[in-house]
């Protein structure tokens, strides 16, 4: 008796040790390593409304993410830990592909404790939008290295998706369609997906959604006249499952045949899209939408220094005004000195900070002149959030600025439509 006891336990475990490979090897944690050696290893996907870091409560984390996101829709959360070399920052972005590679979309932002000191720490990547219709999609890396420029690394980590419905069948409106806000009429007359983008990223497939955008035809009025001073700047696209993506938009054409070009969209199997563009008043401006800063003082110094985050922060402020919500600081403009001007065309330049900028509101450079009365050709250098920092060409002997802001408020209107692929 106990010597078939004794066989039946030796079989037993030998079919745990057959069976139980597979299943450690399905269950084992995802990991890919970048080109600067830094291993991004997946630990935990959470959905909803209500997030928690996986290694919240774990005393073998020490650089763990303790707080809690919330938002009102659901979204999903990527938890990566990220391994890398002291003070040394991994620098990429997570690419939610479908499994066919038809669309992708990228992530909406990133969250928890950065201490690239000690070179391990979680984090947590957001998305609004990914293929919710599919069992499981893939997550493709886009690296920046120093030495190639960015890379798109060819392995993915592979994401059961929790969240398949049911959702809600959308119908698109025919084409043309026009929508109004206010006294500005705007007629979408195309959307096109899938067309070849026109800032290719090196080294992928022409095909890759990556080298893709939407292309929308647009033909905008205002008070029954073509209205070329209206312009699309953004759009948030909706689909019937819940995603929603925001993109900046690139405006072509003049008068009513514009052409809204831009990346991304969301997948195009979905019978309808909501487009949302936003449109901003880029000339013709009314007298409560004006601000011009006289006298602003040019004042010698390093590029390196103006470009420092927070260097404004203790910085005098020269000028400031609210405009339609939006409060406005004007700092004395920089006339760049020493041997740090890498662009002989780059004389100086100048920052303003709009302390609130409310939604809807969109801050325009004007003019700048100097105090002779020559404009000054300028260059955006560098917007985000409420910073704004533009380039001076050309300075010449100017000893001050005249500055001329416009910040008017923007126009929305929304389309239902089904993407054509092109």
């Amino acid at each position: 008796m106990k010597s078939k006891v004794f066989r039946w336990s030796v079989i037993l475990i030998l079919v745990a040790g057959v069976l139980g490979a597979p299943v450690w090897w399905w269950w084992r944690p995802q990991t890919i390593t970048l080109s600067s050696g830094a291993r991004l290893t997946l630990i935990g996907v959470t959905y909803g409304q209500h997030h928690v870091s996986p290694v919240a409560k774990s005393p073998t984390m020490p650089h763990r993410l303790t707080s809690i996101l919330q938002g009102t829709n659901d979204f999903l959360i990527v938890w990566i830990r990220q391994r890398h070399k002291p003070q040394q920052l991994p620098a990429y972005q997570l690419f939610a592909y479908d499994a066919d590679g038809t669309a992708c979309v990228g992530s909406s932002g990133t969250t928890g404790v950065l201490d690239p000191r000690r070179g391990d720490e979680v984090v947590g990547i957001r998305f609004d939008a990914f293929p919710r219709r599919q069992r499981k999609f893939n997550l493709r890396i886009q690296e920046w290295n120093p030495q190639q420029g960015q890379i798109i690394l060819t392995n993915a980590f592979v994401i059961s998706n929790p969240a398949r419905g049911p959702f809600p069948t959308w119908y698109p409106d025919s084409l043309p369609d026009t929508q109004s806000d206010g006294d500005l009429d705007v007629t979408l007359t195309k959307l096109t997906f899938g067309a070849k983008y026109f800032f290719p990223r090196n080294g992928l497939a022409p095909d890759d959604p990556l080298n893709k955008c939407v292309i929308a035809g647009l033909d905008v009025e205002q008070n029954g006249h073509a209205a070329a001073s209206w312009r699309p700047v953004r759009v948030v696209t909706y689909d019937g499952t819940g995603n929603h993506v925001a993109a900046d938009v690139t405006s072509l054409g003049q008068d009513e045949g514009q052409v809204a070009v831009y990346q991304f969209g969301l997948w195009s199997n979905e019978p309808a899209w909501k487009v949302c563009f936003e449109f901003s008043h880029q000339s013709d401006f009314g007298e409560d939408e004006l601000w011009t800063a006289t006298a602003v003082p040019i004042e010698p110094g390093p590029m390196q220094d103006f470009f420092k985050y927070g260097r404004n922060r203790a910085a005098r402020v020269f000028a400031e005004t609210t405009m339609n919500g939006m409060h406005l600081k004007i700092y004395p403009a920089v006339q760049f000195q020493g041997q740090a001007r890498w662009n002989s065309q780059l004389a100086g330049g100048f920052e303003i900070m709009a302390d609130r900028p409310p939604a809807g509101v969109r801050l325009t450079l004007v003019k700048v002149t100097d105090d002779q009365g020559r404009e000054i050709p300028t260059q955006s250098w560098n917007q985000g959030g409420n910073n704004y920092r533009f380039n001076l060409n050309n300075l010449g002997d100017a000893k001050t600025l005249n500055i001329t802001l416009a910040v008017p408020k923007s126009r929305f209107v929304t389309f239902t439509a089904q993407p054509v692929h092109q």
